[in-house]
C-alpha cells in the first residue's frame, strides 16, 4: 500500500529500518537528510558510527549548517512556531541529551560528524590502506585529468614503433579500423580513459574463455529481459492474432514481386513455423513481428499495410491488421520495446568480431596501466582512480581487509545524497561497505539513501540511473546482501505555487515513459502536490522566428519580471542547455542595460583582462610569440592601431620585439610613441630578470607596472587573480612546464559572476545542469528547439547495466567501419540514443521545476515549406519531450528580431588605451632598517634554521608545508579535523618537500600539534578572521639597487582601520615560559624582517601599522606598532 507524504517522512525518521527514498523536486530532500542524521544520532555511542555521503562540497556544507543550526537551537532551549522546525528542534533535543550523558561536545568540535563528499571519502578510504590501495601517499586529486589522459595515450602509440612489443599489432589492427586517422585514435582512447570507471573491472581478467562467456551470457540476458519485458506489453489474443496475420501476409506475398516476395517470406518464417504458446516467442519471433509492425528501422509505427506487405486491398485481413496499427499508435513503449527487439544483436560474438574485441582488451589495459604510472610520476590523480582504489583498499565482498572490518565495527548508519547519480563503482563501494552487516549484530545498521530518479542528468558523470531501479525494487532483487531497503516515495512539493505543480503532472505525466526500464534508463512519472493555494498564470509558451527574436522574447520577459516583481529578494532565471544557446542573447541582454549575473557561462580564458594577461605571460616566456607580442601591442598599454602595428613589425621572419625595439617611432602619432616607449622600455627590464625572478612574481610585477589593475573593473580582477594564483600554483623551480599545460588548467574556469554586467544580481544566466538544486521566482528557458551536437563513434561501444540479480554486467561490441544490421555495435548505438533520449525529458523536467510561480517556455516556430502549417519540434530537442501535451499552449511570434540582430553583429568598436602619460606607482626605494634584506618569500619557512629540541630538516619542511595549509586553508584551520584524509595529505606533501621517511613521524606529529594548539588558543581566532582587505601570501615588490624583486606577506587584513601585518613563525622549543621564549625570539630574529615588511607597506598605506609574529607551534603572538 503506498503511504502518503506525512506517513512517509514520518517513517523515514526510524532508526532501526533502512530506506531509498524517492524525493521529486521540492520535496525537501536535504531536510529530510538533516532529520534522519538527527534521529540517528540519538541512538549511537559516537557521532563517528553515522556517515552521510553528498557528491557536492555545497551539499555537504548545506547539511552541515542546517544541522549544526538545529543543534544550537536546542542548546540554547529555543522553540518555532512552524511545526516542521520545531519537529528538528525536537530531534536535536533528543540529540543534544545524549550528547550532554556521553560527553560528546558536538557543537564546540563538529567535526565529529561525518558528513562527507563521495571523493572526499573515497580518497580517506585509500588513504587509510595505501598499500592495498596501491595508491602510496595520496597524490593531489584533479577535475581535470586531460592532460594525463593524452600524455598515456601518446605513450601507448609510441609502442607502434617498438617492432618487439606485443602491443604493435593490436594497435596496427585497430588504427586500421579508424584509418589510420591518429588525432582521432587519441581522442577515442582519451575518451576511453575517462569512462574507465566501467570497463575496467570487466577488462582486467587474464581468463579469456571466461571474459567471452560473461559478455556472451550478457547479450543473452539482454535478450531475455527484452522479450519478458514485450510479453508484459501485449495480450496473450492479440499476439495469436498478429501470429495469424504474419501466416496470411507469407501466404499473400506479392507474386509479381518475386524478391521482394520472397525477402517477405523470409522475415516471416520464424512465426509461420511457430507452434508453441505465444508465452514462449523467442528472439526470432519478436523481431519478426517489429519488422511487421514499424517502419524507418523501428522508430515508428506502420501507417499503412498493401499488397507489398502481403495484405491485398479491401480484405478483412488487411482491416485486422489496420485496426491494430490504430490501437498500438501512440504507445510508446511498445514501440520502444519492439525497435529494442528489431536491433537485437546475434548472442553470440563472431570469431572477427571477438578477435577485435580481444585486440581492444589488451590495449585498454595497457593504457589504464600507462595512466597509472603517469598518475605516480605526477602525484596527481583522477577522482575515478581515487574510488578504483577505494575499492581495492576494501578488497573483495567475500575477502574484507582489516580496513573493511574496522569500519565495519565502526559505521553503523550511511545516509547518501543524490543516489540517482551514483555510478557502478561507487555502487560497489557501498557493497564492499555493509557486505558485512547483519541482523545478528545487535543494534540496527542502516542505510539510507535519497534522490530523484527523474533528476538524473549526469550520464557524462557515469551516473546510472538504473541503479536506483534496482534498489527501489527490492522485492525483485536485493542489491545489498542482508538490507532490506524499503521503498518510500515523497509526493509534496514546497517551492512551486498549485498551478505550477499542476501543470508539471499534466505535462510530464503523459510525456515520460509509462513504465521503468532498467536497461534503457526509462522512468515513469511520480505525480506531486502542492498546499500553496494561489491561482497565477503559470506558464508561458513562445515560438520566435529566429534565435534573435528568441533574445528579444528573453528581453521582454525580463522587463516585464523587473517591472511587476517588486520583491527585491525575487530572481529571474535564464536556463540553457548549453552555453553556445547565449551567443545572441548576452549581447541582447547589455543592450537592453539589463544586469546579470552568470554561473559558470563565460569561459575565463575569454575574458578580455585574462586574455591580455595570458599575452604578457606567453611573451616573458617566449620572445617569438608573434601572436603573444601582437596581442600585447593591441593592449591599453600600447593601444597601437593595426596599421601602426602594421609599420612597426611587417616581417615575419623576425620577432615582433625585435622590430618594436629598433622601430623608429617617428612614425608612430605622438600618444602611441609615448605609449610604446613607456612599454619597451618596462619589457626590456622585465625580460632581462627572467632567469632572476620566478615566473608568478615577475608577471604580477610586469602587470602591475604595465597599468593592468587600472584596467580592471567589477569581479574582472577576480579574474586576473585567479590566474595568478593557477600560475603560482603550476610553477616547478620558479617557472611552468609549458603555456599548453596552463592552457589547459584554464579549461573549465568560468569567469566570476557579474564580471560582464553590473548591477543588482537579479537576473541570473546558468546552465540547466547548474541550476539543479536552485529555484528562482521565475525561470525562463529559451533555445528548447535546437538540437545537441551530434555525436560520434566511439571506438568501442558498452553499456553496463545490473541485472535482475543486482550484478552488474557489460555489453561490448568493438567498432564497425561499416553499418551492419543488428550487429552488437549498432545495437549498444540504439541503446545510447534511447538513454540520451530518456535523459533529455528528465532535463527538460529538472529545468522547468526550477520555478517557483512562473515558467517561460521559448522554441523556435518551423513551417511546413508547401501548406505553411506550423510544424512540430525535430525529435531530439527540449521542445519535442514535451510537444505533445503542450503544443495548444505556444503563441507565435510575429518579432524579427533585428534590434538584437544588430546588437551583435554590431559591437562598438573601442580601442582601449590608458592615457599617454600614465605612470604606475614605481616600487619604493625602501630604507630598510636593517642591513638584512629582506629574504621571506613563498619558500621562506624552508630557509628557517630552527635548532629547538629537533632536527632542522623537520623545521624547514614542516615549516613549508604550514605556511601552504595557512595561506589556502586560513578559513577553516580552526575547525578543520585532522583526520586520516589530512593526514595523509601532509605525508605526501612532506615526502615530496624532500623529508627523509624516517623522520615522518615526528614532522607529522609537529603539524597535528600546530593545529591543534590553533584551535585551542583564542589569539588564531583572531589571526584567521574575516576582515577586509585581508591577503595570504600578498605580493609586493621592492627597487633593491635597481633590480626588482617581488616579496611576500603571510597574512595582512585592516581591523578597526588598522593595517596587521603578520608573518607566520614555526619555531619549537620545550622551554616552560612560552611567552617569553616568543618575544626573545621577535627581538633577537624577526623584527628587523617584519620592520622592513612595515616601511614597504608604509609606501601603500597610510593607516597605523600593526606589526606581529604568529607562533602557531607555541600559540603566541607578538605584536607591535609600526614606528616610522
Amino acid at each position: 500500500m503506498m503511504l502518503t507524504d506525512y506517513d512517509a517522512r514520518k517513517c523515514a525518521l526510524n532508526p532501526s529500518e533502512s530506506f531509498i527514498v524517492q524525493a521529486p523536486a521540492g520535496s525537501g530532500k536535504t531536510g529530510l537528510l538533516v532529520y534522519r542524521m538527527l534521529s540517528l544520532l540519538a541512538t549511537v555511542q559516537q557521532p563517528q558510527e553515522v556517515l552521510a555521503i553528498t557528491f557536492t562540497r555545497k551539499a555537504t556544507a548545506e547539511m552541515r549548517e542546517r544541522l549544526l543550526e538545529l543543534l544550537s537551537h536546542a542548546e540554547q532551549g529555543l522553540s518555532s512556531n512552524n511545526g516542521y522546525q520545531q519537529q528538528g528542534i525536537e530531534l536535536a533535543n533528543a540529540v543534544i541529551e545524549r550528547d550532554r550523558r556521553l560527553g560528546w561536545q558536538l557543537l564546540d568540535s563538529p567535526h565529529q560528524l561525518q558528513i562527507l563528499t563521495i571523493d572526499s571519502f573515497c580518497g580517506r578510504l585509500a588513504g587509510s590502506m595505501p598499500w592495498l590501495s596501491r595508491l602510496g601517499d595520496r597524490p593531489r586529486t584533479t577535475d581535470k585529468a586531460e592532460s594525463h589522459y593524452a600524455a598515456a595515450v601518446e605513450q601507448l602509440l609510441a609502442e607502434l614503433l617498438d617492432t618487439e612489443s606485443e602491443l604493435a599489432a593490436d594497435l596496427q589492427e585497430v588504427l586500421l579500423q579508424l584509418d589510420f586517422n591518429y588525432n582521432k585514435a587519441r581522442s577515442l582512447f582519451a575518451a576511453m580513459l575517462q569512462q574507465r570507471d566501467q570497463w575496467l573491472r570487466h577488462v582486467v581478467q587474464n581468463d579469456l574463455t571466461a571474459l567471452r562467456g560473461a559478455l556472451e551470457h550478457a547479450w543473452q540476458t539482454v535478450a531475455n529481459e527484452q522479450v519478458a519485458s514485450l510479453s508484459k506489453l501485449l495480450p496473450a489474443d492479440t499476439l495469436e492474432n498478429l501470429i495469424g496475420l504474419a501466416r496470411y501476409a507469407h501466404d499473400n506475398a506479392p507474386s509479381d514481386k518475386p524478391e521482394a516476395a520472397q525477402e517477405l517470406r523470409d522475415m516471416l518464417a520464424p512465426l509461420v513455423c511457430f507452434e508453441r504458446s505465444v508465452r514462449l516467442l523467442g528472439v526470432a519471433e519478436w523481431q519478426a513481428l517489429a519488422e511487421m509492425l514499424l517502419v524507418n528501422t523501428g522508430e515508428s509505427f506502420r501507417k499503412r499495410v498493401t499488397v507489398s506487405n502481403g495484405f491485398p486491398p479491401k480484405t478483412a485481413e488487411k482491416e485486422q491488421m489496420m485496426a491494430i496499427l490504430r490501437e498500438f499508435e501512440g504507445d510508446g513503449d511498445l514501440l520502444r520495446e519492439l525497435n529494442g527487439a528489431l536491433h537485437l544483436p546475434p548472442l553470440q560474438f563472431s570469431d572477427t568480431d571477438w578477435a577485435q574485441l580481444e585486440s581492444l582488451r589488451k590495449i585498454l589495459r595497457a593504457l589504464a596501466g600507462l595512466l597509472q604510472l603517469r598518475f605516480r610520476a605526477v602525484s596527481e590523480c583522477d577522482h575515478s582512480e581515487v574510488t578504483q582504489r577505494a575499492n581495492l583498499a576494501l578488497q573483495e565482498l567475500n575477502d574484507p581487509t582489516d580496513l573493511a572490518l574496522r569500519l565495519d565495527n565502526e559505521l553503523k548508519h550511511i545516509l547518501v545524497d543524490e543516489f540517482q547519480d551514483t555510478s557502478h563503482g561507487q555502487i560497489e563501494l557501498l557493497k564492499r561497505l555493509t557486505c558485512g552487516w547483519t541482523k545478528e549484530q545487535g543494534p540496527a545498521r542502516t542505510l539510507f539513501l535519497v534522490g530523484d530518479p527523474m533528476q538524473s542528468i549526469y550520464r557524462f558523470r557515469e551516473a546510472d540511473v538504473s541503479l536506483f531501479l534496482q534498489v527501489a525494487d527490492n522485492a525483485n532483487t536485493q542489491v545489498f546482501d542482508n538490507i532490506d531497503v524499503q521503498p518510500l516515495l515523497l509526493s509534496e512539493n514546497f517551492r512551486s505555487s498549485h498551478t505550477l505543480v499542476d501543470w508539471f503532472n499534466t505535462t510530464f505525466a503523459p510525456s515520460f515513459p509509462a513504465h521503468n526500464n532498467v536497461l534503457s534508463g526509462a522512468i515513469r512519472y511520480a505525480s506531486a502536490t502542492s498546499n500553496k493555494s494561489e491561482a497565477i498564470p503559470a506558464v508561458t509558451g513562445l515560438l520566435a522566428n529566429d534565435r534573435y527574436s528568441e533574445a528579444a522574447l528573453v528581453v521582454d520577459a525580463l522587463q516585464k519580471f523587473l517591472r511587476t516583481v517588486q520583491d527585491d529578494k525575487a530572481q529571474v532565471a535564464i536556463l540553457v542547455r548549453g552555453r553556445n544557446h547565449l551567443l545572441q542573447l548576452l549581447p541582447a541582454l547589455r543592450a537592453a542595460g539589463i544586469a546579470y549575473t552568470g554561473v559558470d557561462i563565460q569561459p575565463l580564458a575569454n575574458q578580455q583582462a585574462v586574455i591580455d594577461l595570458l599575452a604578457l605571460v606567453r611573451a616573458i616566456c617566449r620572445e617569438d610569440d608573434r601572436v603573444a607580442w601582437l596581442g600585447l601591442l593591441r593592449g591599453p598599454w600600447c593601444g597601437l592601431t593595426l596599421n601602426e602595428i602594421k609599420q612597426l613589425a611587417p616581417r615575419r621572419r623576425v620577432s615582433v620585439w625585435q622590430q618594436i625595439k629598433l622601430a623608429d617611432l617617428a612614425m608612430l602619432e605622438a600618444a602611441s610613441a609615448q605609449r610604446l616607449k613607456r612599454f619597451t622600455d618596462l619589457m626590456t627590464r622585465v625580460l632581462a630578470q627572467r632567469q632572476q625572478v620566478d615566473l608568478s612574481g615577475l608577471t604580477r610585477w610586469a602587470w602591475q607596472q604595465l597599468g593592468g589593475p587600472s584596467t580592471l573593473f567589477g569581479a574582472s580582477e577576480q579574474d586576473v587573480a585567479t590566474v595568478f594564483d593557477l600560475l603560482r600554483d603550476m610553477q616547478r623551480g620558479g617557472d611552468i612546464a609549458s603555456m599548453k599545460e596552463l592552457d589547459t588548467a584554464l579549461d573549465g574556469l568560468f569567469a566570476q559572476p557579474g564580471s560582464a554586467v553590473g548591477g543588482q544580481p537579479r537576473v541570473v544566466v546558468s546552465t540547466m545542469h547548474k541550476a539543479k538544486g536552485l529555484q528562482y521566482h521565475t525561470v525562463i528557458l529559451p533555445g528548447l528547439s535546437r538540437k545537441p551536437p551530434a555525436k560520434g563513434k566511439d571506438i568501442l561501444m558498452w553499456a553496463e547495466y545490473p541485472n535482475q540479480q543486482g550484478q552488474s554486467q557489460l555489453l561490448m561490441a568493438p567498432f564497425q567501419l561499416a553499418e551492419q544490421p543488428r550487429s552488437h555495435y549498432n545495437y549498444l548505438r540504439q541503446l545510447d540514443k534511447t538513454r540520451a533520449a530518456n535523459e533529455n525529458m528528465r532535463l527538460m523536467y529538472v529545468a522547468s521545476t526550477r520555478a517557483e510561480q512562473h515558467l517561460v517556455l521559448i522554441g523556435e516556430a518551423t513551417y511546413d515549406a508547401k501548406t505553411g502549417d506550423l510544424k512540430g519540434p525535430a525529435k531530439n530537442t527540449l521542445l519535442a519531450t514535451i510537444w505533445a501535451a503542450t503544443k495548444t499552449q505556444f503563441t507565435a511570434d510575429a518579432q524579427t528580431g533585428e534590434q538584437t540582430k544588430e546588437a551583435e553583429a554590431a559591437p562598438p568598436q573601442t580601442l582601449h588605451r590608458l592615457p599617454p602619460g600614465y605612470q604606475t606607482e614605481q616600487p619604493p626605494n625602501v630604507r630598510w632598517r636593517s642591513e638584512q634584506q629582506l629574504t621571506h618569500g613563498p619558500n621562506d619557512a624552508e630557509r628557517e634554521a630552527l635548532e629547538y629540541q629537533w632536527s632542522s630538516d623537520v623545521a624547514a619542511v614542516v615549516g613549508t608545508v604550514l605556511h601552504r595549509w595557512l595561506q589556502f586553508n586560513h578559513a577553516q584551520i580552526l575547525s578543520i579535523n585532522v583526520d586520516d584524509v589530512i593526514m595523509t595529505l601532509w605525508r605526501a606533501e612532506l615526502l615530496a618537500g624532500g623529508l627523509a621517511p624516517q623522520r615522518l613521524s615526528v614532522a607529522l606529529l609537529r603539524l597535528k600539534k600546530a593545529v591543534h594548539s590553533m584551535q585551542a588558543d583564542p589569539q588564531a581566532k583572531f589571526v584567521f578572521g574575516k576582515y577586509p582587505e585581508q591577503r595570504n601570501e600578498y605580493a609586493l615588490a621592492a627597487n633593491e639597487d635597481g633590480a626588482i624583486q617581488p616579496y611576500y606577506i603571510d597574512r595582512t587584513f585592516v581591523a578597526d582601520d588598522v593595517r596587521w601585518i603578520i608573518d607566520y613563525k614555526t619555531t619549537y622549543t620545550e622551554q616552560p615560559d612560552l611567552k617569553a621564549f616568543a618575544q626573545e625570539q621577535v627581538q633577537q630574529r624577526h623584527r628587523p624582517q617584519l620592520e622592513n615588511y612595515g616601511a614597504l607597506m608604509r609606501e601603500l598605506d597610510d593607516r597605523p601599522i600593526k606589526l606581529a609574529v604568529y607562533f602557531p607551534l607555541l600559540g603566541q603572538l607578538v605584536s607591535w606598532d609600526y614606528q616610522e
